[in-house]
């Protein structure tokens, strides 16, 4: 949780920083690295997880190996599109390409291998390696600021960012090299080696992960596309904090109730689910409201010296708590429906409220900036939480132990 925690705080930290403009580009530029770093991996992980949980490690690690071609082929044709992507859709240069693109590959290897070492243990060093690179990145961010604020620019954060990034990627590969184990005669059919079988076996895996990232991270896309910079600038200082709060919810609410609630909604009933998510809603939204208070009353005391220097609207803000707290609703919703084996109702929902959100997200944010974004993220939240509210009250006549396929 620390490192996350301190992950999000370099992003906060330098996105408020750095002149609205630079500010602008460098949350679009952390929105392609998060976007790409997922389709590199193809999210090939959850097909090898599942197929090999239990098996020897030597199987294992040859498995994940054989994953490294799959990867291959991907920074083969994946690279070249995001550099073109970089160079004309965020608008810098070269050296400045390249060096998103280092960053970029050093987080899909420190998800892989965070990936790892939830199924082997003998890889927590690899965790160690990317929470080290985390922390020391939040580090930097604080002497930077504290030391150096004259100096601050996208490009120093960039050159600090991708160095730290390319040794923590070596010290990951010399970790893995020294710990794997290389076996004499794999199983057949245990592990799937060619590389376009692996592209086949994780397709539904990715598209489905593809989806759920595009819809918290469409509107950013969306924004860096239509709005000058300096707008960017102020849209993405505010949905980071939002972020912030969001990822801090993930772990401290979330993850934490979440095998309660699984057991409750598949063991006992979908009204005692609910009751247990009720109690969790509560905690979270008088969080939110007293930190919504907090940033009214600070506004207030400083004259509103606060939020024009660090370019806060109070509505803006406003718009997007609500926003997370009805996203938040509605991911304790499908819990509910995973539990029940209704992980298909969910794609669904998904999809209908993406292709909606992506039509208001176009015209509103052409017509009325960053408010008309922030208003169409409002109502496609609002029709996600709604379809997935429709789905569970299904449920209470659906029997323990029926599930629909």
């Amino acid at each position: 949780m620390i490192e996350l925690l301190a992950r999000a705080a370099f992003t906060v930290g330098m996105i408020f920083m750095l002149p609205i403009a630079a500010a602008g580009q460098f949350g679009l530029l952390v929105t392609l690295i998060g976007l790409f770093a997922f389709a590199f991996g193809w999210e090939r992980h959850i097909d090898v997880q599942r197929r090999l949980v239990g098996a020897d490690s030597s199987v294992f690690d040859q498995a994940v190996s054989d994953m490294t071609r799959l990867w291959l082929i991907n920074y083969l044709w994946m690279l070249p599109l995001f550099a073109l992507i970089l160079l004309n859709y965020a608008g810098i240069s070269p050296y400045l390409a390249v060096l998103v693109l280092i960053v970029a590959i050093s987080e899909q290897v420190g998800n892989v291998a965070y990936n790892v070492s939830v199924v082997e243990r003998r890889y927590h060093l690899l965790v160690v390696c990317v929470a080290a690179k985390n922390l020391l990145l939040f580090v930097l961010s604080v002497a930077l600021i504290f030391l150096f604020p004259c100096q601050l620019s996208l490009r120093l954060i960039l050159e600090c960012w991708a160095g730290i990034s390319l040794v923590a990627t070596l010290g990951i590969a010399t970790i893995w090299w020294a710990r794997h184990k290389r076996p004499q005669d794999l199983v057949p059919d245990v592990a799937l080696k060619g590389v376009w079988t692996q592209h086949r076996a994780s397709l539904t895996h990715f598209f489905t992960g593809l989806l759920a990232v595009l819809v918290l991270q469409i509107d950013r896309l969306t924004v860096g596309a239509l709005v000058p910079l300096d707008q960017a600038g102020i849209y993405f200082r505010h949905v980071t904090l939002i972020a912030f709060a969001y990822q801090f919810f993930s772990v401290a609410s979330y993850n934490r109730c979440m095998p309660e609630i699984l057991m409750l909604a598949r063991d006992e009933s979908v009204s005692a689910a609910q009751r247990r998510i009720r109690r969790e809603l509560m905690l979270v939204a008088a969080l939110m409201v007293a930190g919504f208070a907090g940033a009214v009353g600070l506004d207030f005391l400083t004259a509103h010296r606060f939020t024009m220097k660090w370019h806060i609207a109070i509505s803006l803000l406003a718009i997007m708590l609500v926003v997370a707290q009805i996203r938040i609703v509605a991911d304790f919703q499908t819990l509910i429906l995973n539990a029940r084996m209704q992980e298909k109702r969910v794609l669904l929902n998904q999809a209908l409220s993406f292709g909606v959100g992506l039509v208001l997200l176009t015209t509103f944010t052409l017509n009325f900036g960053i408010y008309g974004t922030a208003t169409a993220t409002l109502v496609g939240a609002i029709l996600y939480l709604t379809l997935n509210l429709a789905a569970v009250r299904m449920l209470h006549r659906q029997p323990i132990g029926v599930a629909s396929q």
